[in-house]
């Protein structure tokens, strides 16, 4: 999406279930809040747009299949240019080139003699010249998704190697790196990125942090200068998926979070934070000229949402897709289940997701493609421990306890999963776990399929949500993860347990597998479990 001159342009890639159609481009005029004009792109799957000038320039991929791991299959693409003058009128654009011999064009940085393009499947780039629109490609290592110009110079971001890359003016490279990630080794994915007040900003979105890149520094020696490269926030959100920079501060889309943030850029504060509907998927962000609009797709409702900034807009209005869903008026909880109601200790920490009260103010899943946003996140190694006040849980017939957490499926065989222990207490000194067990083929290695993850909580979407959908916790249907008192291991404490009933819950990361004596594997974009809520059947005076 691109914001153009009081208008938003959003880019239509055409890919559906049934295959590749024509790309589009659908012009949105924001005060009235509609399409005003479509226009056909020369190739399909149109997915940057970049503007220069009077002129806006369309970075067409082509199609593109990846199903197939190092297999990727791709179609012809190119780059067309639109006059902006004419985005309410124009039907095609009225100049092309065709990228011969480049696979999937994904990004592109316009300098002033040459265009620097970046692919979607190979760690190349190609070199367009201005005028002659001659091309010479580089390969090694340079890339897969994001360019950007700083002064006279190019800075590409190799996705795949954690490096920064540059290039001078005339599209030839100094032949030196920069390391971007934090742990040199490790893939950390920067995908996306924004250069504000001399400074490269970059997302990480394998191991989920922000992190800048000093350019002043910068330097054509076998080192690059080499510029500080610092953390700015860490950990974000999960999958955090697109960066922008604007009036001094830096957006970031975490899509699995279904949120957009924006961050201080100094301090990496979160100023504040948008909430889009859950199961929404957003995907790109973009904000007006004047600061007055923000933009956000969303990917799974084929819509746009807008946000009007100057009227401290929080819902946002969609535009395309189906509209926006009112849920019920609440109807009170129709079972006689109790939610956990009391935080007896969790760790410190700063932000909305950080807030402990999440975890005991009613579960609000988001179904099963989606993580629920009312949660608090632990990080890895942390615990919280919750009770009922005034209570404790005793055992009852079948399952005593439900725990909600915010997994969600990614395909038929996989899940995004952060599991968790369940620990039971009478006192708050001794406590029990639930069994549970990874049965993995290889258990050095994550699997992202629930089944096996046996015996843990954060394994089950969860579809129960306090005021939309106010299921019966210990339905099936309600989604999260049950544990019966019944199943507790044959041990004094446990017989206790099972007799007199607990008061203390604690949920926490898994920690060792006594099966390989090493940490359970987790999934690499992983940032810790999230707590929704947790549900007792019965329940007696303390």
């Amino acid at each position: 999406m691109r914001f153009v001159d009081g208008l938003l342009v959003v880019s239509n890639t055409g890919f559906t279930r049934g295959g590749w159609r024509p790309g589009t481009l659908s012009v949105v005029d924001p005060e009235r809040a509609e399409v005003v004009n479509r226009i056909t792109t020369r190739w399909q799957n149109p997915t940057r747009l970049v503007r220069h000038g009077t002129s806006l320039y369309v970075v067409e991929t082509g199609p593109l299949d990846v199903t197939e791991p190092g297999e990727p299959v791709t179609g012809a693409g190119g780059i067309e240019v639109l006059d902006i003058v004419d985005l309410t009128g124009a039907d095609r654009a009225p100049t092309s080139w065709p990228l011969d011999g480049f696979e999937a064009p994904i990004d592109l940085a316009l300098g002033s003699a040459v265009w620097v393009v970046s692919s979607a499947v190979r760690g190349a780039i190609t070199v367009v010249d201005g005028d002659s629109k001659r091309t010479h490609t580089y390969a090694g290592g340079l890339g897969l998704g994001s360019v950007a110009t700083w002064r006279d110079l190019f800075l590409v971001v190799d996705f795949n190697h954690d490096r920064l890359h540059v290039f001078d003016a005339a599209g030839e490279p100094w032949g030196c790196a920069v390391e971007l990630g934090e742990a040199p080794g490790d893939l950390e994915g920067p995908q996306s990125v924004a250069v504000l007040d001399d400074r490269l900003y970059v997302v990480l979105a394998i191991s989920g942090a922000l992190r800048s890149v000093e350019l002043t520094s910068l330097a054509d020696d076998a080192d690059c200068g080499s510029p500080p490269v610092e953390t700015v926030v860490a950990p974000l959100g999960q999958v955090p998926n697109d960066l922008r920079a604007h009036g001094g501060l830096l957006y970031v889309v975490d899509s699995a979070d279904q949120n957009v943030t924006a961050y201080d850029p100094l301090s990496g504060d979160a100023v504040r934070r948008w909430s889009l509907p859950p199961g929404s998927n957003p995907w790109h962000v973009d904000l007006s000229e004047d600061g007055r609009w923000m933009a956000v797709s969303e990917w799974a409702s084929d819509s746009v949402r807008l946000f009007d900034l100057s009227l401290d807009d929080v819902t946002g209005t969609r535009i395309g897709g189906a509209p926006d869903e009112v849920p019920p008026a609440p109807t009170g909880r129709p079972h006689g289940a109790a939610l956990a109601d009391e935080v007896v200790e969790a760790p410190d920490g700063d932000g909305l997701f950080r807030d402990p009260r999440r975890a005991v103010n009613g579960v609000r899943g988001a179904g099963e493609r989606a993580g629920g946003t009312d949660v608090f996140s632990l990080r890895h190694g942390e615990t919280i421990v919750l009770r009922w006040s005034g209570r404790r849980v005793v055992d009852g017939p079948g399952p005593d306890v439900a725990v909600f957490e915010n997994p969600f499926r990614i395909d038929e065989t996989s899940w995004f999963l952060d599991p968790l222990v369940v620990e039971v207490s009478r006192d708050g000194e001794r406590w029990v776990a639930f069994p549970h067990d990874y049965v993995a083929t290889d258990e050095t290695v994550y699997s992202a399929d629930a089944a096996d993850w046996q015996g843990f909580a954060g394994v089950t979407p969860v579809s129960l949500h306090e005021e939309a959908r106010p299921l019966d916790p210990f339905d099936a249907a309600a989604g999260g993860d049950r544990f019966d008192l019944a199943d507790l291991p044959s041990t004094a404490e446990a017989d206790a347990i099972r007799g007199e009933g607990f008061v203390f819950l604690r949920l926490g990361h898994p920690g060792t597998n006594p099966d390989t004596g090493a940490p359970f594997p987790r999934d690499p974009v992983s940032n810790g479990p999230d707590i929704d809520g947790v549900y007792a059947l019965e329940t007696a005076s303390e």
